[in-house]
């Protein structure tokens, strides 16, 4: 599951989302995009805003192969 899809499955769409979890919008949409990578403390905000563990988190930003 990309980034977007679990912000969108836990009810949220991406402007909503920086609103709710205290984020900057700009920072959601790289992350979105795959320009970077949240630090462990916005990792930590992030999951605690769309209900799942970092480590579920982290999947959403693994790199793909091939």
């Amino acid at each position: 599951m990309t980034f977007e899809e679990l912000i969108i499955s836990r009810g949220f769409n991406p402007k909503n989302f920086a609103r709710v979890a205290g984020l900057e919008r700009e920072s959601i949409r790289q992350y979105r995009r795959g320009i970077s990578t949240p630090n462990i403390n916005t990792a930590a905000i992030i999951a605690k805003t769309l209900g799942v563990s970092i480590d579920e988190l982290s999947k959403c930003f693994e790199k793909k192969e091939g």
